[in-house]
């Protein structure tokens, strides 16, 4: 009976075993520029991976790759590594932030960290990272499509610069009952099986698709690797103290990887090699390849309008009003490769090759399928777009950035309903352990402002605050923003909020906004106000706020942290 029963499962085993990679059909024809392939997302122990740096490189440089992004979870101040190679790997080390409405991670362009916590608003956050980490900084939205609630990104609309179309944690998350079929292949294939767990995030794609008919928005593949399965606890970032290293960074790396079509070679210093990578990266001249479904080849794209050329990643002007757009690729015979525009096949070859002439604005990109993909439709190639302009409107910058907020709007932004800032008539209000004293300062040009003197209590993050408390302007109801005029000792980020009157301490609605050395006017939109706690409503209702406060707290302000900063203005506005 026991006999019967193992050679049935060893039956299903081999019934249910992924295949082996399927092997591309060599060509004769090499890639125009030089291409290397790595993982990004990657954990150490640092955060909740059980690796360490070198670990991580020396199981990438096992499984060929060139280089590895590291993105330990953080707020942003820690100090980074500066990129190094390590087994002939280059690392670059970047963080992966929490927001209250998903995760987000930087690539900084420098060590340097950021000089206050990110984290709070997605909106924020975005911003800070492009403040702090810009230039050749990149800020991709982690793992959007979770089937977690709380890790699923939840703000499609702000200016960030990619998203991670594919996230290998939150592919198997969401396999359900196929995670049988993994644990009874993964020990005899573990990288196929894998790959195998790939499904087409449709949800993801659309939201890309949709975005990039307006501006440019890059992709990558996330691994999410940590080699860590925990028992118990909490996940991203894993809390579980007990766990197995599993899947292990060489399973994970050599599942899938990010193609990266670089300007020119690696010179072997690590500084410049990683500066032309993230440059690679920002431009979107990178794909992805499952590679453990099967052997990549050589990949090229490009648009072609008379003598103008565009490749991957960049946006091509066609004033005669047709395009060529081509690709072809190294690939197992049989393979599909197809144009998409705004989401939808506009035109699919045979044997690794595709081309169409079109007269449409727009983001095209393209998918391969491998013969054996079945209804799936799960790209073993995908590649970032080219932008094609036919009419002289579509062009996108992919800078999107957050509208700079105004330096001034004439002498008296807030006309005669500015808020009183003589100290004497304004309200504190702190939590225990933490100060909050108000000077009354006057600028160079006759201006007025209150100074404020904050000090945070010490200890673990437990909900310190200072708060500033003045009147809610009269004509609030009518306004559509607020204003704020501010310069501070240091960069800092504080809180905007409006209050209700109700149980306890009332309902609150709140828009953070960073603050300068400079003299700087900042314009909250009253819809980008948001709950902070529970709330009868979502939307702020104006004709009941009673308060309007400036808060200081550790959603972005450490504890025992003492500054100060100087309040200027504050008003409704049009």
């Amino acid at each position: 009976m026991l006999g019967a029963a193992v050679l049935l499962l060893a039956a299903v085993t081999w019934w249910v075993m992924p295949p082996r990679p399927l092997a591309s059909r060599p060509v004769d024809w090499t890639p125009a520029q030089p291409v290397v392939h790595g993982a990004y997302h990657v954990h150490t122990i640092r955060s909740d991976g059980s690796g360490t740096w070198q670990e991580v490189a020396e199981a990438a440089a096992r499984t060929g790759l060139r280089f590895v992004i590291v993105t330990d979870h953080g707020d942003g101040t820690e100090q980074r590594e500066p990129p190094r190679y390590h087994a002939g790997v280059l690392v670059i080390d970047g963080v992966e932030i929490s927001t209250t409405a998903g995760h987000y991670v930087a690539i900084p362009e420098h060590a340097d960290p950021a000089p206050y916590p990110l984290a709070g608003e997605p909106r924020a956050v975005v911003e800070d990272v492009r403040r702090f980490f810009g230039g050749a900084g990149i800020g991709i939205v982690a793992h959007p499509g979770s089937p977690r609630a709380r890790l699923a990104w939840r703000d499609w609309d702000l200016p960030f610069d990619a998203i991670e179309w594919l996230n290998a944690d939150s592919e198997w998350r969401d396999e359900g009952l196929r995670l049988g079929r993994t644990l009874l292949t993964y020990p005899f294939r573990p990288v196929e099986t894998l790959a195998a767990l790939v499904s087409r995030p449709a949800p993801v794609l659309a939201e890309w698709d949709r975005l990039t008919a307006t501006r440019a928005v890059r992709t990558l593949a996330g691994h999410d690797a940590h080699a860590r399965l925990a028992l118990g606890g909490e996940t991203d970032p894993y809390d579980g103290e007990a766990h197995w290293r599993l899947p292990p960074y060489e399973v994970s790396f050599g599942a899938f990887s990010n193609r990266v079509v670089l300007a020119q070679p690696w010179t072997g210093d690590a500084g410049v090699d990683a500066r032309l990578l993230l440059a690679a990266i920002r431009q979107g001249a990178v794909y992805t390849t499952l590679d453990g479904r099967a052997t990549p080849g050589p990949f090229e794209f490009e648009a072609v309008a008379g003598e103008a050329r565009a490749p991957m990643g960049e946006w091509l002007r066609a004033p005669l009003g047709a395009v060529t757009l081509q690709a072809r690729a190294g690939a197992p015979a049989g393979t599909r490769l197809a144009l998409l525009h705004a989401g939808t096949i506009i035109a699919e070859g045979q044997d690794g090759a595709v081309s169409a002439v079109v007269r449409a604005s727009g983001a095209y990109r393209v998918e391969a399928y491998l013969p054996d993909d079945g209804r799936r439709r799960v790209p073993w190639l995908l590649s970032n777009p080219i932008y094609v302009d036919v009419d002289d409107r579509y062009v996108p910058s992919g800078d999107g950035g957050p509208e700079a907020a105004a330096a001034g709007d004439g002498a008296r932004p807030f006309g005669d309903d500015a808020a009183a800032l003589d100290p004497s008539g304004l309200a504190i209000e702190t939590s225990a352990g933490s100060s909050l004293e108000l000077e009354s300062v006057r600028a160079a040009d006759g201006t007025m402002g209150v100074r404020l003197h904050y000090t945070l209590a010490p200890g673990a993050p437990a909900g310190q605050y200072v708060a500033l408390r003045l009147p809610a302007p009269a004509n609030l109801a009518s306004a559509a923003r607020l204003g704020l005029i501010t310069s501070a000792d240091r960069p800092a980020r504080v809180w905007l909020q409006l209050r209700r009157p109700g149980a306890g301490d009332g309902e609150r609605w709140g828009r953070s906004t960073p603050i300068e050395a400079r003299r700087h006017l900042a314009w909250l939109p009253l819809d980008e106000f948001r709950p902070l706690g529970v709330v009868s409503e979502a939307e702020v209702p104006v004709e009941a706020v009673r308060d309007l406060l400036v808060v200081v707290d550790t959603v972005n302000t450490a504890p025992g942290t003492t500054g100060s900063f100087t309040i200027w203005g504050v008003g409704p506005g049009r």
